[in-house]
């Protein structure tokens, strides 16, 4: 790309999985894949163009090791009653000289490398400030935000995530993909029970 881009990832895993149950969905076994972390962790690493990667963690989590397995530096989200924005917002307080930021979720065991390729290459072939994979007409995660996006994700709080900032935007980028993994996230068991037996 000219100039470079040095694109990092928050890769979101502080939240408090309420409508799963008592356990912590992320450490759920997803069979051959293992647990539902470590697929949804899985397409990133298959990205070596990412400049930094970083897994927001809520305190004593135990999908640390995970993520640390992975790659992923940790920041702590003391907060994570506070939901997605105080996540992205946390995440952003400790990122490095980068151009852009792709957020992704690690409740999405699904979702395919040839995702963040797309997005990856859609910064060149669209000249687009934010970059979101669409599947069958539907935006899904991870999203891509440029730089001058950045002071505003870090104000982020609550569970908004990044919708405003999307909402606000003149040059958003829909790139669709061949991904049904973009759009499906597990909340719940019964989503659990559904993804495994896509696989």
């Amino acid at each position: 790309m000219t100039p470079p881009c040095k694109i990092a990832v928050l890769f979101l895993a502080a939240g408090l999985s309420r409508r799963f149950g008592d356990s912590d969905k992320l450490l759920a076994d997803c069979g051959a894949s293992g647990t539902l972390i470590d697929s949804a962790l899985a397409p990133y690493q298959e990205a070596p163009w990412l400049s930094q990667k970083i897994a927001v963690t809520s305190p004593h989590s135990q999908v640390s090791a995970s993520c640390l397995a992975a790659g992923f530096e940790i920041c702590i989200n003391p907060q994570p009653e506070n939901g997605m924005g105080g996540s992205i917002a946390c995440g952003m307080a400790v990122l490095q000289n980068a151009s852009h930021v792709l957020i992704g979720l690690a409740d999405m065991p699904r979702l395919q490398s040839s995702t963040l390729e797309k997005i990856y290459h859609a910064i060149d072939d669209t000249g687009a400030s934010i970059v979101l994979p669409s599947h069958a007409g539907t935006r899904g995660h991870p999203r891509l935000f440029a730089a001058r996006h950045f002071a505003a994700l870090a104000q982020l709080k609550m569970d908004t995530g990044g919708r405003s900032i999307i909402a606000a935007c003149p040059t958003v980028a829909d790139v669709a993909v061949d991904d049904a993994g973009c759009l499906f996230d597990v909340d719940t068991r019964q989503d659990l029970t559904a993804s495994q037996a896509a696989w």
